[in-house]
């Protein structure tokens, strides 16, 4: 079933990811639609498309992308007018969690001139984002896999804000500057507003 006619939809890829050496890599990709209050906490987010009566619910879905393929998934944008949130008030910016797992077959060796076997699946550790697909996302869409982070990051420092930093709130300029590369490790985000 699709969604309701109306909805404006950005595509967001993941995949098609290989090794070094051209093997493919299967992604799984669990999406959880939220909403994120001021303090970070995560609250599902169900909503309502106002002109058809359509209920949007915040299950958390599980897609598999086959090894060495790309995958895309039509989200609503989430600035778009004509939604309601579960207390029926008009609602946009909730945000997408996104856990990408990557898997590969690693082959088994061959013991005493025995052929090598077909192998065992090894998982990477997850990749955690989360998004806001925008209006303007909707011609080009997102990629996963390029798409830089933004938001606010937990760290050892404290809340840190990942992206821009003439787009960070003045709070966190300073513990900013303590983290030698945003960019790189796994962070779950507390909030992706500016």
């Amino acid at each position: 079933m699709a969604l309701p006619d109306g909805i404006i939809t950005v595509p967001v890829q993941a995949g098609a990811a290989l090794t070094h050496t051209g093997t493919g890599i299967r992604l799984t990709l669990t999406i959880r639609p939220v909403f994120i209050d001021a303090d970070g906490r995560r609250t599902p987010a169900t909503i309502t498309h106002a002109a058809t009566g359509t209920i949007l619910s915040a299950i958390t879905e599980t897609l598999t992308i086959q090894d060495g393929q790309a995958g895309t998934v039509q989200l609503p944008a989430v600035d778009q007018p004509g939604f309601l949130g579960p207390d029926g008030l008009p609602v946009t910016m909730w945000s997408y969690d996104f856990e990408i797992v990557a898997s590969h077959i690693e082959p088994w060796e061959g013991v005493l001139g025995v052929a090598p076997t077909a192998g065992r699946r090894v998982e990477q550790p997850a990749v955690h984002k989360t998004l806001q697909p925008l209006e303007a996302d909707a011609a080009n869409g997102i990629d996963l896999d390029t798409r830089p982070v933004q938001g606010w990051a937990m760290s050892p420092l404290g809340p840190v804000w990942l992206g821009r930093l003439d787009e960070a709130p003045d709070v966190v300029a300073a513990v900013y500057d303590e983290i030698t590369d945003p960019t790189v490790g796994r962070l779950y985000l507390r909030s992706v507003a500016a």
